[in-house]
């Protein structure tokens, strides 16, 4: 009897565990070329349970500025492809999505892979950093990415456009041009 009693506690606990584990959305740092649209970003979900469908919030910035969200793809190559796909989009600006998704699988999909493609447009900036949230205050409300109702971990991340290596060469050759002017023309 007091063989048993460690293992069936053992079993509880495993059985919760799996029961609370919620998955974990994962928005990402990206760093992205300037002055380029169509850049593609990737948002992971890692988890065990399964899922039936997603509500989609992400966010650029404060949702006011910065690079924008051209698009979103959470079918191709995603956790949901192959699934029956009822979606709703509804963008509120540039820089937010406000989406709902749901898969008509009733077993839904297992809530480990690939969640998301978003294409981002960085037209007009050369450098800077935002944030890229899934969870976010919007117009007073809060947006948090679930999965139809279930909670999700999120991990928010962020956008940053760096210069590319040509334009940084040339900055630096420059810098580099005018320390060597200013100090021959000190010595003169």
């Amino acid at each position: 009897m007091s063989r048993v009693l460690p293992l069936w506690i053992s079993a509880v606990f495993l059985i919760a565990s799996q029961a609370l584990a919620t998955p974990v959305i994962t928005v990402g740092d990206h760093l992205l070329q300037p002055n380029q649209a169509n850049q593609a970003v990737t948002i992971s979900v890692t988890g065990t349970e399964y899922v039936h469908g997603v509500n989609l919030y992400l966010q650029v910035g404060d949702g006011t500025a910065g690079p924008t969200i051209q698009s979103w793809d959470i079918l191709t190559g995603t956790i949901f492809a192959g699934a029956t796909p009822g979606q709703f989009d509804n963008r509120a600006s540039s820089w937010t999505i406000l989406t709902d998704t749901y898969v008509s699988n009733p077993n839904g999909v297992l809530g480990n892979g690939l969640l998301a493609t978003v294409y981002i447009d960085t037209t007009g900036f050369t450098s800077g950093t935002w944030a890229f949230a899934a969870d976010f205050n919007y117009e007073g409300s809060q947006n948090t990415t679930d999965f139809v109702g279930d909670p999700a971990t999120i991990v928010n991340g962020s956008i940053g456009v760096v210069p590319e290596p040509a334009s940084f060469a040339l900055l630096c050759v420059a810098a580099v041009g005018l320390l060597v002017w200013q100090r021959a023309r000190r010595k003169s």
